[in-house]
């Protein structure tokens, strides 16, 4: 029957509904496959050669490798054949090879049980330049190496579309595992009126950034990213990747039992004995015996407000695991995380420094710095619509209208700019009443403007 045709296995049959049903079930299947890889599954060793491979990509700028290449890769144990193989990143990551990087990949090659470093994808379309923020570094950097009760951590918190997550990329692109390349980061002087930040304050970026040892980016869209086995998985992989940490990596490449203790599978049964007994005690143990300096290192997490989407029915989520034990954490192992402010609770009980990137109406730093930003983009775009069509006081005057509105959010200021610059809006004299005056309805006009 023609059932026994479309369901029957292994039976050869010319039936054009057969190849139709066939077509159209790999089709689906190839639109089942999710947005987001967990990489920590992943077997290749090229996946944790270097800090360089650890990177957090940005969503439409990677191009992913297909099955095929990724069994080649596995099946080959060159180190040139791997080099060859590495996927392609996006334009602000080294395509070299570096000596670190070769190290790695020969200890992995040889190691295939050593962690592997989760996979992130950051949602940005290209790079885009940091705007001020030194004094928040400069701030970051002297409360960390302070001697005051809260110098364990920092929490960012603000609003969405204030910078948090730039401001964490922009250290990690800073770090060992960017390269420390300076090209994304915009040095705007600071006025000694508005400020009291010495003048080599555009360095604290790179200071602060040069302590960095792991990252991590909870994304409540990529739900490994917000799962504790990961989170201890992927930041020991990070850890033993860090030069400062070199010590680490030797401890963990000659003690089988270490690896064991923060292998997926272990980590999984129990994330806080994988963090203590394979992380935290180890590194006091380097410590006290004088391998590992005590200079400060960090470890930066973005949006534990994210990971608490992923909460489970009992346990910890990643904020209150970190808190709990954060008493057990190196005194020179600092924690940097960020959060909204109307998830600010979530952190209530980690004794950290709180800084505030959308209390607008108590810090005046956070307007100058849009203000710089609108003041750069207007001369940006000299030869664009967008200053084309604003004179020089209705400039002025769009630029104190637009800090008003945005309690901080610079999304919220770049979208206006860009449909301000495309010609979507146009802006009269004296009046604004055209421009949206939230979120909410720029992603209207948006969508309006799209279907």
């Amino acid at each position: 029957s023609g059932s026994s045709q479309v369901f029957s296995q292994g039976r050869q049959c010319g039936s054009t509904q057969d190849t139709l049903l066939s077509t159209s079930t790999l089709d689906m299947d190839r639109k089942k496959r999710p947005r987001l890889v967990n990489s920590s599954l992943d077997s290749g060793v090229f996946s944790t050669s270097s800090p360089d491979n650890t990177l957090p990509r940005r969503r439409k700028e990677v191009t992913r490798r297909n099955s095929h290449e990724l069994q080649k890769s596995n099946s080959s144990t060159s180190v040139e054949s791997q080099a060859a193989l590495r996927p392609t990143h996006a334009s602000l990551f080294s395509r070299r090879l570096s000596k670190l990087s070769t190290g790695h990949l020969y200890s992995q090659v040889l190691q295939p049980k050593f962690p592997k470093p989760l996979y992130f994808e950051v949602p940005q379309c290209h790079p885009s330049t940091l705007s001020g923020r030194q004094w928040l570094f400069h701030e970051m950097r002297e409360h960390l190496s302070s001697h005051l009760p809260t110098n364990r951590g920092v929490i960012l918190a603000g609003g969405p579309g204030v910078g948090k997550t730039a401001c964490i990329l922009a250290m990690v692109e800073r770090s060992c595992f960017g390269g420390g390349k300076p090209s994304l980061i915009e040095e705007v002087p600071v006025s000694t009126s508005s400020s009291s930040i010495p003048p080599s304050s555009g360095e604290n970026l790179s200071l602060v950034s040069s302590h960095v040892v792991a990252y991590h980016f909870c994304q409540a869209d990529n739900a490994p990213t917000c799962l504790l086995p990961e989170f201890v998985h992927s930041i020991s992989a990070q850890m033993s990747q860090a030069p400062q940490l070199s010590p680490y990596f030797q401890l963990l490449q000659s003690d089988q039992t270490i690896q064991a203790r923060l292998s997926l599978a272990s980590c999984n049964a129990s994330p806080s004995q994988s963090l203590v007994t394979g992380i935290l005690e180890p590194l006091n143990t380097l410590s006290s015996t004088g391998k590992i300096p005590a200079s400060m290192c960090i470890i930066v997490v973005d949006g534990l407000c994210e990971a608490e989407q992923h909460r489970p029915d009992h346990g910890d989520t990643l904020a209150s695991f970190i808190a709990r034990h954060l008493q057990l954490f190196p005194s020179w192992l600092k924690i940097v995380c960020t959060v909204r402010s109307s998830m600010l609770h979530i952190c209530r009980v980690m004794p950290f420094h709180q800084i505030s990137l959308d209390n607008t109406e108590a810090d005046e730093r956070l307007n100058k710095d849009l203000s710089d930003y609108i003041a750069c983009r207007i001369k940006v775009t000299a030869e664009t619509q967008l200053s084309n069509k604003m004179k020089k006081n209705m400039a002025t005057k769009l630029t104190r209208y637009l800090v008003s509105k945005a309690c901080g959010s610079f999304l919220y200021v770049k979208q206006i700019l860009d449909f301000i610059e495309k010609g979507y809006l146009v802006v009269k004299s004296g009046s604004f009443k055209v421009l949206p005056a939230n979120l909410s309805e720029i992603y209207q006009l948006a969508f309006n403007l799209k279907f």
